[in-house]
């Protein structure tokens, strides 16, 4: 039997998590104190508490939130009529530019725990690549290539390539997507 969560629960949570991501991204993940999160929704501190647990709780509940919104814009471009390779360059694509949308959640939560996260949504979003690369290129392993490609979105190296290595962002979309094409056919090109 569903749950189905009150209107004042519902908008409480859409309040809250709201609240969360706007001090993400106007000041990073230290701006988020229950407190602060509390006081921009206009909700009690024990709501807070009671909905999400603690900091981490809500920081995670905001990940879930982007991985669930990354799914939905790679799902839109999936067109199992089209050329399997750049289905899925089009699909990673996606998850690049969901990515830098999100990145100073996912680097909150990094703060906060540290590491990749790989459930949920984000094991979704794997399947479908696992998916696609196995249409693109069946004589790949295509769980590996799979990790291989969504492990270029990963924080840690994205700000090493941005911040020691002085990328641009297009310099990084450019490689990760030649990347992805030479891992998808096999062939460098």
């Amino acid at each position: 039997m569903d749950v189905v969560e009150r209107a004042d629960a519902a908008r409480n949570r859409r309040a809250i998590l709201a609240a969360a991501e706007c001090l993400v991204r106007d000041s990073g993940a230290v701006a988020v104190s229950i407190d602060e999160v509390a006081r921009l929704a206009d909700v009690g501190k024990g709501t807070v508490f009671r909905r999400f647990g603690s900091r981490l709780g809500l920081l995670t509940a905001l990940v879930n939130q982007y991985e669930q919104a990354i799914d939905r814009a790679a799902c839109a471009v999936l067109d199992h009529g089209t050329d399997p390779v750049e289905e899925a360059l089009a699909f990673v694509d996606v998850i690049f530019e969901q990515y830098l949308f999100y990145r100073p959640l996912i680097d909150a939560l990094h703060a906060e725990v540290g590491g990749a996260p790989w459930g949920g949504a984000c094991a979704q979003i794997r399947a479908r690549l696992v998916d696609l690369i196995a249409r693109a290129r069946p004589d790949g392993d295509a769980d590996f290539l799979a990790y291989v490609i969504m492990s270029t979105v990963h924080n840690d190296l994205f700000r090493h390539l941005a911040e020691v290595r002085g990328l641009t962002v297009d310099d990084i979309r450019g490689r990760i997507r030649q990347l992805a094409a030479d891992l998808l056919t096999g062939v460098p090109r």
